[in-house]
């Protein structure tokens, strides 16, 4: 049996763990299914508030395993069916998932990991953290949403010293950015994840749904898209359940609790 991906859930949080330490969790095909096709199935599962994407050890991943990539000969590789089947589909579902979904940023990320991380909503990392590209080391561009994840976190000139230079960026300084939501000593790492994700996990289902949606939009959309786009979301939100719970609860001086 394969548990490349470990797969928990307690109280409407979905942890689904990178766990191949031995190989730095890189990602094999197996590995790969196995997220995409929980990410759909979250997706899709009421029972499910908040999505915790992490790995196991010291190291979040190191990208694509290159060994089993390459086990049959670079000539038997096909990288675009690989892409189009498999990575791409994975960052299309991730982003389009009406659950939040947190990174817990344990260790480095590189590759198309560092893709994956950002294609997450909400990062919590470690101190020790660190964002590698690691592309054009191997003669290679960035993939799983790189080229368009780099810039809109980063800026356009520093996203091509990222890529084209190798630069590392820490943790820290990707907090700087505004890109890492929460930054953590190593020790407190775990307790801070946990926190993160009950906290979200006990927010209004909708609200979460929406505002994701909303923001992801802002990308491509102009202002007066971006208007019309609150303005019948703010309307939808308005007419739920979940907005009579949360206005009573403020009244009542409660915290709110949203089916």
């Amino acid at each position: 049996m394969d548990n490349s991906l470990e797969i928990s859930l307690n109280q409407k949080i979905l942890t689904l763990t990178l766990n191949r330490p031995d190989r730095l969790n890189g990602f094999t095909e197996t590995m790969s299914k196995s997220l995409l096709d929980q990410i759909i199935k979250a997706s899709n599962d009421d029972t499910i508030r908040v999505i915790v994407l992490t790995g196991a050890g010291t190291i979040f991943s190191s990208g694509m395993d290159l060994d089993g990539l390459l086990a049959d000969g670079f000539d038997a590789v096909d990288i675009y069916k690989i892409l189009e089947n498999l990575y791409n589909p994975l960052i299309r579902a991730m982003t389009a998932c009406p659950k939040p979904i947190i990174c817990g940023l344990n260790g480095i990320a590189a590759g198309g990991a560092a893709s994956l991380v950002l294609a997450c909503d909400i990062i919590v990392a470690r101190r020790s953290a660190r964002l590698v590209s690691a592309f054009s080391r191997i003669g290679l561009v960035p993939d799983c949403g790189g080229s368009w994840f780099y810039p809109h976190a980063f800026g356009p000139y520093r996203a091509k010293a990222f890529a084209m230079l190798e630069d590392e960026i820490s943790a820290e300084e990707a907090h700087s950015y505004g890109v890492i939501s929460r930054l953590s000593d190593d020790a407190d790492f775990d307790e801070m994840l946990e926190k993160t994700a009950t906290s979200m996990a006990n927010a209004s289902p909708l609200s979460m749904k929406l505002i994701k949606q909303s923001i992801n939009a802002a990308a491509t959309n102009d202002l007066s898209m971006q208007l019309d786009l609150e303005r019948d979301f703010q309307d939808k939100a308005a007419r739920a359940p979940d907005f009579r719970e949360g206005v009573a609860a403020f009244r009542e001086k409660r915290k709110a609790v949203f089916g």
